[in-house]
C-alpha cells in the first residue's frame, strides 16, 4: 500500500512496509512541515484585481500550511484570499492597500481583513471565521468603518474626524450643537462654557471650576422679563442704559423656576432706574413683609428668592 497525506497538514502517511531504508528522510520531511504549520511565515503578494490561491500541496513545503500569512501589494477590487477546505489556523495580516480582501474557502464564506492589524483565523473545512478580534497599536491616522465596538477605554489624542457627523449627534443626543464649530468629542473650553455656546458638551474641569465660581451677567438695558436661564446669574443695568427699565418676574404657570432659585439685579450707578414687577406671583419685601412691584436706583443690588411655587422675595440696597 502507497503512503497517504494527512487532510489539514499534507503530511504524508507511511504505510506498513513501505518507504524501506527511506523513513528517516521521510520523517524529517514530515518535521520540517509541521515546523512550517506551527511556526512558519510567508508574505504573499496579491496585487490586482482577481483572487489569490493559496497553494497547497501533498508533501512539500506550500504556502497554506504556513501559521502565519502575511499579505501585501496592490489590490485593484475587491478579492479573496482562498486557502484550502480543511481544517486550519492562521494568523493573518492584510498590508495591501486598495480594495477589500476577503480570507475565505474555496466554497465558503469568509472574513473581509481590516488593514494592518493581526487577525486569528479559524478555518473549519467549509468557511473561514473570525476566532479573536483584531489586535493593534494604533497609529496616528486609522479609519474604523462599518461597525466598531471598543469595550475598554478609547484615548484619542490626535484629530478625529467624523463623516457623518450629523448621524453621530443624533446617536449622542446632541441637538444643538452643529458639526464644524467644535467638533462633537470635543470639550467645551473655559470661555464658550462661560457663555454657554458650548451647553451640549462636557466641560473641562477648568471650565466647570470658572462656571462655577463666578456669577455670571446677563445684560438687559430696558423691558426684560426673567427665563430660566437667568437662574443663579446676576441681570445687569448698565450705565448706558439711562432710561428706566422694566425687568418682570414671569408667573409660575409661565417659567416654572425651581423653589430656592436665586436672581441678582444689579444697577450701575449712572443707569436710569429698575421698575422690578411682577405678573400674577407674589413678591415680599423682606424689610417689611410689603407685597408688590418695587424699585431699585441707581447703584443699588437687589437679590429675589423663590420661596415657593408663586412666592418671591426682595431683599438689597437701594430697595424701594
Amino acid at each position: 500500500m502507497p503512503s497517504t497525506y494527512s487532510s489539514s497538514l499534507r503530511l504524508e502517511l507511511q504505510a506498513t512496509g513501505e518507504n524501506a531504508n527511506t523513513w528517516g528522510v521521510k520523517t524529517n520531511n514530515n518535521l520540517n512541515l509541521l515546523q512550517q504549520a506551527i511556526a512558519g511565515y510567508e508574505a504573499i503578494d496579491i496585487s490586482g484585481g482577481s483572487s489569490y490561491v493559496v497553494s497547497a500541496a501533498d508533501g512539500v513545503s506550500d504556502q497554506a500550511r504556513n501559521a502565519v500569512l502575511d499579505l501585501t501589494g496592490t489590490v485593484t477590487s475587491a478579492i479573496s484570499v482562498v486557502v484550502p477546505d480543511v481544517e486550519k489556523t492562521y494568523w493573518v495580516r492584510c498590508r495591501a492597500s486598495g480594495a477589500d480582501v476577503t480570507f475565505r474557502t474555496s466554497a465558503g464564506t469568509g472574513v473581509v481583513l481590516p488593514r494592518d492589524l493581526w487577525v486569528f483565523l479559524v478555518a473549519t473545512g467549509t468557511s473561514v471565521i473570525n476566532a479573536l478580534p483584531p489586535f493593534a497599536q494604533l497609529s496616528a491616522a486609522n479609519t474604523f468603518t462599518g461597525i466598531n465596538t471598543f469595550t475598554s477605554v478609547l484615548n484619542i489624542n490626535g484629530t478625529l474626524s467624523v463623516t457623518d457627523a450629523s448621524a453621530v449627534r443624533v446617536v449622542l443626543g446632541i441637538t444643538s450643537a452643529t458639526d464644524s464649530v467644535a467638533g462633537i468629542l470635543r470639550l467645551a473650553d473655559t470661555s464658550s462654557a462661560l457663555v454657554g455656546t458650548d451647553a451640549q458638551r462636557a466641560v473641562t474641569p477648568e471650565a466647570a471650576k470658572a462656571v462655577t465660581s463666578r456669577v455670571q451677567q446677563n445684560v438687559q438695558a430696558s423691558v426684560y422679563s426673567f427665563v430660566s436661564a437667568d437662574a443663579g446669574k446676576h441681570v445687569f443695568h448698565p450705565a448706558s442704559a439711562t432710561s428706566t427699565a422694566t425687568y418682570t418676574i414671569p408667573s409660575n404657570a409661565s417659567v416654572a423656576f425651581a423653589v430656592g432659585t436665586v436672581i441678582t439685579v444689579i444697577n450701575h450707578a449712572s443707569a436710569g432706574p429698575i421698575d422690578l414687577s411682577i405678573t400674577s406671583d407674589t413678591l415680599y419685601n423682606s424689610q417689611d413683609g410689603a407685597v408688590g412691584a418695587r424699585q431699585v436706583a441707581a447703584a443699588g443690588l437687589a437679590t429675589i428668592v423663590k420661596i415657593a411655587n408663586t412666592e418671591w422675595v426682595i431683599s438689597g440696597i437701594g430697595v424701594s
